[in-house]
């Protein structure tokens, strides 16, 4: 299984930040402190499975949907919140720059998700 190693920080707070609710935390990364515990001090790595990593990327494309139809939030307003979960990863760069493309703002966020994905693994 392949395992990458992402900041845990980036990842507890852009979650946290994003809404995500406790119980699909819990099952994303079990095992890990819950959001509120985090420390403030240093960044510290965790690492995941390449299936958590895919986990919480199809949770983050339901919850922005789920959001946007609910409520009209733009799925840009919570894309944000996880920019920096691939930070020192191959493709980091690529995958800020398509969740951060303004042109794409009125597709779903499962076909941004897709491009960012797809844009990523070509540059892996």
């Amino acid at each position: 299984m392949n395992h990458v190693t992402i900041d845990r920080r980036a990842l507890l707070l852009g979650l946290g930040a994003a809404g995500l609710p406790a119980a699909a935390w819990a099952q994303i990364a079990p095992g890990l402190p819950a959001i509120p515990d985090l420390p403030a001090a240093r960044p510290e790595t965790v690492g995941l499975s390449s299936a958590g990593l895919q986990k919480i990327n199809a949770v983050m494309a339901d919850y922005m949907a789920r959001e946007k139809r609910d409520h009209g939030t733009p799925w840009p307003s919570v894309a944000r919140h996880m920019l920096g979960l691939r930070n020192g990863l191959p493709g980091a760069r690529r995958w800020r720059q398509v969740w951060s493309d303004h042109k794409l703002r009125e597709l779903d966020p499962h076909d941004v998700m897709a491009l960012a994905l797809d844009a990523v693994a070509r540059v892996a």
